[in-house]
């Protein structure tokens, strides 16, 4: 024990002498209360660089003396700390998760809750990673499901005065030998053309949809679907068809506590000041443009125009999706890629307040180069042959995935970019019940085209909020979309042949628990819809009519 104290000791002296020596380089001298104090912060902490942090700073106080007392020494480290503590919640407040980074979460029927698979995936699944991937759908909304007040009995013969209806789901096993009117969770698939199939874990059935009734939404084949009706003749033939409703997220994360779906999980002790600086920093947006092709002839003079009207309201972040160009590059002319990713990289540095504030986070479209001809998703970030001057010269840039996942302060918001509104409508099994005028983009939620001293047309969630008419809009397409995604907890319930999938990296497509945000890229005019608490927005095509979103998260 004594020899622990004289170590102890001796260790503290020599830290006392390299403190002194470090201080006198400077010009300055530490009083003997002074220096003790600061050796004790440095073993509490165990951080020596707790020294050079102080140097560096020191400067930008005024000190009545070159010799430094022991509370003019407290309030400079206490500032110190302070100012680096903020500085580590502003360079967490925007992350930027890969799709191929995100968790893979499955649930465990038996225990009734999810575990984590960790097992290290390769890029192309075999055969069971195919069954797998429906399987793992039909499981995650069928225990969501069964937790809604619809779908639950009730407990005791009482409970009956208060609930006056709910549904049995039935299997399809059970529907043979059991006549009358049923309730059936399954999937649609289609294994004859134009016969329809619905099938479930254990078994499936045929299908006559020809007098189903359908409520908002839309129905594809893989869609995973509640439909009543009565098994005759050993087709089940369906009166009514629906989507299985999404689950509010405070629900979901009310019944899985500590567990982060998203992705990393954030330090505990770094949230309440996430949600401190989310509300000190409301004014912040979120800079949304899809379709930048930037061998546009105007393209690079509209984003000057765009950077310039932000430069004195500096961004949170700009998130910019492909197609980076108007045609698909082949052959010898993927080197043009990089000159535009350099010209534009030139036009980022004119202004140096969003290089410093601002994330530029980049998502490859559908038909830019990823590394990989084919076009399944989830697509990997644009290669560093196109990017390497942005990344070099930019401090906080990301060239992630198709889709990837932004975590902003204490909101999730996912970015998809697909043309998903004209796939879903070719590919719906029941024509969707909508008002015809607004199918066409006539009556859809876009931003005025306006003259604001030069700038870009521009519509955030402030113009989005517009006073709703005294009668109730019709239903247009993007609604049914907007649902169809959130009910399926699916980026792109669609056949795989039409949207081909990584099969061990479909999880990464799953939209459990809802988003606070869902950003959809789409060539489709401007929308924006609330479904469940999950605010869900189209920016439109940039290039075509020059137009973006600005969203402010607060």
């Amino acid at each position: 024990e004594n020899f622990r104290v004289v170590a102890d000791e001796m260790a503290d002296a020599q830290l006392k002498q390299r403190i002194s020596k470090a201080f006198k380089l400077r010009g300055l001298t530490l009083k003997l209360p002074a220096l003790n104090h600061l050796v004790r912060v440095i073993n509490e902490q165990g951080d020596e660089t707790i020294t050079d942090r102080f140097l560096e700073s020191v400067d930008k106080y005024p000190l009545p003396s070159a010799i430094i007392d022991q509370s003019t020494l407290e309030k400079i480290l206490e500032s110190v700390f302070k100012n680096e503590d903020q500085n580590s919640v502003v360079e967490e407040s925007v992350k930027v998760i890969n799709a191929f980074d995100a968790p893979r979460w499955q649930y465990d029927d038996a225990r009734k809750s999810f575990f984590l698979d960790t097992q290290p995936r390769t890029l192309h699944g075999d055969a069971i990673a195919k069954i797998e991937v429906f399987r793992n759908r039909l499981q995650l909304i069928q225990q969501r499901l069964m937790r809604q007040d619809m779908f639950s009995p009730p407990i005791l013969p009482g409970d009956l005065v208060h609930k006056q209806e709910y549904f049995t789901l039935t299997t399809i096993e059970d529907l043979y030998g059991n006549p009358g009117v049923k309730c059936v969770l399954g999937m649609l698939t289609q294994f004859h053309d134009g016969r329809f199939y619905l099938e479930d874990l254990k078994r499936m059935v045929k299908v006559d949809l020809s007098k189903a009734k359908t409520v908002l939404g839309l129905f594809t084949e893989n869609c995973i679907v509640v439909a009543e009706g009565e098994l005759i003749n050993d087709e089940f033939h369906v009166t009514a068809l629906g989507n299985p409703q999404a689950e509010l997220r405070s629900d979901t994360l009310r019944t899985f506590p500590g567990i982060d779906f998203f992705g990393p999980p954030v330090d505990p002790q770094l949230l309440p000041k996430l949600a401190v600086y989310e509300q000190e920093a409301r004014d912040k947006a979120i800079i949304v443009v899809s379709d930048v092709w930037l061998d546009h002839p105007k393209t690079m003079d509209k984003l000057r125009e765009l950077f310039s009207g932000y430069q004195l309201d500096v961004p949170a972040a700009f998130v910019f999706m492909g197609n980076f160009t108007a045609r698909p590059l082949v052959g010898g002319d993927h080197g043009k890629l990089k000159a535009y990713f350099d010209q534009l990289c030139n036009i980022i540095l004119e202004f140096p307040a969003l290089v410093e504030g601002s994330h530029f986070i980049f998502v490859p479209g559908p038909s830019d180069p990823c590394g990989n001809a084919l076009n399944v998703v989830p697509r990997h970030g644009l290669p560093r042959t196109f990017t390497s001057t942005l990344q070099s010269k930019l401090r906080h840039v990301h060239f992630t995935s198709n889709p990837c996942r932004i975590r902003y302060c204490t909101q999730e918001i996912v970015v998809f970019r697909e043309d998903i509104v004209n796939k879903m409508r070719r590919n719906a099994i029941v024509a969707p019940d909508i008002d015809k005028k607004q199918a066409s983009g006539e009556a859809s939620k876009k931003s005025s085209v306006g003259d604001h001293e030069g700038d870009l047309s521009m519509s955030d969630k402030d113009h989005l909020d517009q006073e709703e008419e005294e009668d109730e809009p019709p239903i247009d397409l993007t609604q049914h979309i907007v649902k169809t995604l959130c009910d399926e907890s699916h980026l792109c319930p669609l056949p795989l042949p039409v949207r081909p999938i990584y099969w061990n990296f479909d999880h990464s497509l799953y939209l459990y628990p809802l988003p606070d945000i869902l950003i959809l890229g789409d060539k489709h005019n401007q929308y924006e819809h609330t479904y469940n608490g999950c605010f869900a927005f189209n920016p439109s095509s940039f290039s075509s009519d020059w137009s973006f979103v600005a969203y402010k998260p607060a």
